[in-house]
């Protein structure tokens, strides 16, 4: 069962406007689907204005933001209030889970929902489930399916930061949704195990396993990366080799 192309999504971990910018051109110029943009540094208030320097640059690049500070509803408003487009809005408590939805989740996907039915631009909600650090989910396929019933891109992770997810939890999340349903993995991919993890996933965002160090890409990992998920893709048997 095979899910869409795999689109790869470098995360920048900004810290500095200069060096962010950089990182998305290199990630642009590699091969990238798209950037998302965080910060670890209790820096939400710089995203915007930082995604939208990336837009003057490049007006049909993909671009998401994660703002950890923020709830989901504050974040979305945000997003859609802004004078610049950002394509998608990654919350690591999206409101969701097995047990079913919060009301402020159930809230936000009925407005994001009349709003695309109005022809507004809305971000794609990557909602993080059966994910690091959150409670422990006993049932990932349902979790993702609730979220994908909120419209939602059911996101998830390994145990910890750079720790992947088992091939069987993907599978079964995979499973739950159908084969041509979105399903992102945010954690622990790297040019060793993509191979295995991409014909199941839609999007991969990825930033340690393909960087020298918390702020900075690794460009031979990165494009080693990008070409090995497209080829898994719509591989047959056996993987190429990466020169």
């Amino acid at each position: 069962m095979k899910s869409p192309a795999c689109r790869v999504i470098p995360v920048i971990h900004h810290i500095e406007p200069s060096l962010s910018l950089e990182q998305a051109k290199l990630a642009f110029e590699l091969g990238a689907d798209g950037v998302f943009l965080i910060s670890h540094q209790d820096d939400d208030a710089s995203l915007i204005p930082l995604a939208k320097q990336i837009r003057q640059e490049r007006p049909s690049a993909w671009l998401g933001i994660n703002f950890l500070s923020m709830h989901l509803p504050d974040a979305f408003r945000l997003v859609v209030d802004s004078d610049v487009r950002i394509d998608g809005l990654w919350t690591d408590r999206p409101g969701v889970s097995s047990e079913g939805y919060e009301t402020e989740a159930l809230h936000l996907a009925t407005y994001r929902a009349l709003l695309d039915d109005a022809g507004r631009p809305v971000p794609s909600i990557f909602a993080s489930v059966a994910f690091k650090y959150q409670a422990f989910e006993n049932d990932p396929g349902v979790a993702a399916a609730k979220a994908l019933e909120l419209g939602f891109i059911p996101t998830t992770s390994g145990s910890a930061t750079g720790s992947a997810p088992s091939l069987s939890k993907i599978e079964v999340m995979r499973q739950a949704i159908g084969p041509d349903a979105p399903l992102a993995c945010a954690s622990g991919m790297t040019l060793d195990n993509i191979w295995a993890f991409a014909p199941l996933l839609s999007h991969v965002l990825v930033a340690t396993g393909v960087s020298r160090d918390e702020h900075h890409f690794d460009a031979q990992r990165l494009e080693a990366f990008i070409h090995l998920a497209r080829a898994a893709s719509e591989r047959s048997t056996a993987a190429p080799e990466v020169v």
